[in-house]
């Protein structure tokens, strides 16, 4: 019996979001326009008190695949700069994309057994990706798209997203 695969668990998940989030930085700008609503409002006001704003959960996403895969691969990346506009926030997407494609699938495999401290809790590799990093992914891609459909935005159900 093979032994599952962390890289081809989380790369293909991982990409999977990314182009969807992708497409919905795009679907955000364009129904943005079209409602004439100033791009700041939908990506950095917040909708409720103390909720991440658009911008911050779409970055959020992007940062669990580079900032995560990055722990594990024991590749060092820069920080990203500030978002201001849709524009820099697909970019961020495909930088996210890239780095993905970049990465060496035996590093990634070779760490599902090492150990990752996140939030006081001790994950193996494997674990840190499934029961950490790819549920909070996923929260940050579904808080997005909720976030541009109470702007009056329409998007796709982030949920096809994450259907293989």
């Amino acid at each position: 019996m093979t032994p599952l695969s962390l890289h081809a668990v989380a790369v293909p998940a991982y990409r999977r979001g990314l182009e969807g989030l992708a497409a919905m930085i795009g679907e955000a700008a364009a129904g943005a326009a079209a409602l004439r609503l100033d791009p700041a409002i939908v990506l950095d006001q917040p909708i409720a008190d103390r909720f991440p704003t658009f911008g911050q959960h779409a970055r959020g996403a992007c940062r669990h695949v580079d900032g995560d895969l990055s722990r594990l691969s024991g590749i060092v990346l820069g920080r990203a700069a500030p978002v201001a506009t849709f524009a820099e926030l697909a970019d961020e997407a495909a930088a996210a994309l890239r780095f993905l494609a970049a990465l060496d699938p035996a590093a990634i495999d070779a760490a599902a057994d090492g150990e990752v401290t996140e939030e006081g809790e001790t994950f193996s590799g494997f674990d840190f990706i499934a029961r950490h990093s790819l549920p909070h992914f996923y929260f940050h891609i579904g808080a997005a798209a909720l976030i541009l459909r109470h702007h009056g935005i329409a998007v796709r159900d982030p949920s096809s997203l994450w259907q293989p």
